[in-house]
């Protein structure tokens, strides 16, 4: 076994390069709670919970929203109450949410 298989794309091991993409996390999050794999479930919804964190805009000068939605829409299609209350819970804080749902995007 070679270490360096290991350690993400073309040997670099920074954390950009070890996440998982986020369509592969939505279906392997789907997979989990088809099958009721409950050590699936919780780790999918924790790292999709860890996403909407990292990636809800602030201010209405973000506009990079499509990551936030991305999410929230799969956890509403999917059924993941828990995603789906903390992007509520998110959106709350959120002047660039409020404007989306303003302009009925």
């Amino acid at each position: 076994v070679d270490p360096k298989d290991w350690q993400g794309f073309a040997g670099n091991s920074t954390e950009s390069s070890l996440k998982l993409p986020l369509d592969l996390l939505i279906e392997v999050a789907k997979l989990g709670k088809m099958y009721m794999v409950a050590n699936v479930i919780n780790d999918t919804v924790d790292a999709l919970k860890a996403r909407l964190t990292e990636n809800t805009p602030k201010t209405e000068t973000e506009t990079d929203v499509d990551v936030f939605l991305t999410i929230f829409s799969a956890s509403i299609r999917e059924d993941f109450g828990a995603v789906r209350s903390a992007a509520v819970e998110l959106s709350k804080g959120s002047s660039a949410i409020r404007c989306l749902y303003d302009e009925e995007r």
